[in-house]
């Protein structure tokens, strides 16, 4: 009969090399099934306004004061959410693990700077090719 005062570290350490493996590969799966969810929910959020009629001036404003992301994370999340709404392919690439938010924040920082510096707008399409080819 397993002890019902044991502490969360305890049962951590009291898992098999297998087990311990098991679990956190399933986490982390799920980690990431999440993040797209959280993602998805943003992009309807902002979509609605939701965060002014909430009375916050911003997405980032909602996603770090209410939600309590630090600033990176709520960029981050902001950001690719974003590129989600602009490829939706990215998603699975998220989703497996293949891509994480950090890379494609990074690749739609490297689009606005190539923006700015061509003085010309980056096409959907070009847009789409740098997502899908990360």
């Amino acid at each position: 009969m397993e002890n019902p005062t044991k502490t969360p570290m305890q049962e951590v350490r009291s898992l098999s090399n297998q087990e311990l493996v098991r679990k956190i590969s399933l986490l982390a799966a799920e980690e990431r099934r999440l993040t797209i969810e959280v993602l998805r929910l943003l992009r309807e959020i902002e979509r609605r306004q939701l965060f002014a009629e909430l009375g916050f001036p911003s997405l980032f404003a909602y996603c770090t004061k209410e939600l309590r992301y630090s600033e990176a994370a709520a960029c981050r999340r902001i950001e690719a959410m974003r590129a989600l709404r602009e490829t939706s392919e990215i998603e699975s690439k998220l989703e497996t693990g293949e891509l994480s938010l950090s890379v494609v924040t990074q690749a739609r920082t490297v689009i606005r700077q190539h923006e700015k510096f061509a003085g010309t707008k980056v096409t959907p399409e070009k847009r789409k090719d740098v997502m899908l080819s990360l």
